[in-house]
């Protein structure tokens, strides 16, 4: 009977413990916001892989802070959670911005969809091309670079890509395409991807204990973070992944090295970088402001954008369009490596010395 007794007490024990532990300080507590259900953080689901925790994931991400000036009408679609919810919110409308947080992606209050994403339906990308790859619609309805590159107005006002211009990248366009009649600006397979954005970026975190441990997969949206890298993101296609910096297919900046496909993109983008510079009046400098691409003189000041050649100008927006998405050529290798090699080309009039071009 004593011994009944123990067992019992050690349960109740035990259970109390976890209890206390599970409702520690970690962080906001999502499941607390109004719309949103208890259970959403999915803490203590055991997948066989360890303690998932939605909260956790979600504060590791970009998502989880604000990241541009709310006071701006046209950044609180995408840059706040009541914009994404209600495309037609003022800024004077909102006391508190609030980051994008569950409410902005899951609509609890009327089921779109099996997941109650909010925003399920194909985008069309700013130059009339629409996507449509299942859930990651969501994610385009913001990653986007908010730019028609085949608009003349784009052009003569000398606009940069939006900071996000993932979801062109992917599907292969808004790129100005130097050479297109002759050049085949092909796509990687990741641009068939049926859920493309989802796949690879909410890919099951690592287990609990391994490095990246709620803070790359998931609800993090990330692959990589520090040293962190999850390779469960690309195993299924890719068994041999150990990193995201996977073997080039050739050597596409010629530096003579066969790298990985960052390291190439990289280089091409240091060459195009360099090559545009030498161009700008003066010793000046390639910079981007206020969703402008400006070219600066030796001293600092702006050179009138009718000023500078519009090939030099197409040019440098290939260059923003490639580093602003951000995964140095991964989304889609084949588009990054032939933009970057074509705009160099089109400025100098040969192709990038020793590498192997992609036509």
């Amino acid at each position: 009977m004593n011994r009944v007794i123990w067992v019992v007490l050690f349960i109740v024990i035990a259970v109390g413990a976890y209890m206390i532990w599970s409702s520690g300080d970690r962080g906001p507590d999502l499941a607390q916001q109004p719309g949103v259900r208890n259970g959403l953080n999915d803490e203590g689901k055991d997948q066989g892989r360890g303690r998932s925790d939605y909260n956790a994931q979600w504060q590791a991400s970009a998502h989880a802070k604000v990241v541009e000036d709310t006071a701006r009408d046209g950044c609180l679609q995408c840059h706040t959670e009541q914009g994404f919810i209600n495309p037609n919110v003022k800024a004077a409308d909102i006391g508190e911005p609030k980051a994008q947080t569950c409410n902005a992606c899951h609509d609890f209050a009327g089921a779109r969809n099996e997941h109650k994403l909010r925003k399920v339906e194909p985008v069309t990308l700013p130059n009339g091309v629409v996507m449509d790859r299942g859930d990651s619609n969501l994610c385009v309805a913001c990653h986007n670079s908010r730019r028609n590159i085949q608009d003349a107005a784009t052009r003569s006002g000398r606009k940069a890509p939006h900071g996000s211009p993932q979801g062109d990248m992917l599907m292969g366009t808004n790129g100005w395409e130097f050479g297109a009649d002759v050049v085949s600006y092909q796509n990687s397979a990741h641009t068939g991807f049926e859920n493309a954005c989802i796949v690879c970026h909410m890919a099951e975190s690592p287990p609990e204990g391994q490095p990246g441990f709620n803070e790359v997969g998931g609800h993090t949206f990330r692959v990589k973070s520090g040293d962190a890298f999850n390779r469960n993101a690309c195993l299924e296609c890719h068994p041999e992944t150990v990193d995201a910096n996977r073997p080039a297919y050739g050597d596409y900046d010629g530096d003579r090295k066969m790298e990985g496909i960052q390291s190439e993109v990289e280089g091409l983008l240091e060459l195009l970088k360099a090559e545009i510079e030498k161009r700008i009046p003066g010793g000046g400098k390639l910079s981007e402001s206020h969703g402008n691409v400006v070219f600066l003189k030796a001293d600092g000041t702006e050179i009138p954008p009718e000023q500078m050649d519009e090939k030099l100008y197409l040019a440098a927006y290939n260059y923003f369009f490639v580093e602003a998405d951000g995964s140095h050529g991964v989304h889609n290798p084949p588009y990054a490596v032939t933009l970057l090699q074509q705009s160099y080309k089109a400025i100098t009039g040969k192709d990038v010395p020793n590498a192997e071009i992609r036509r």
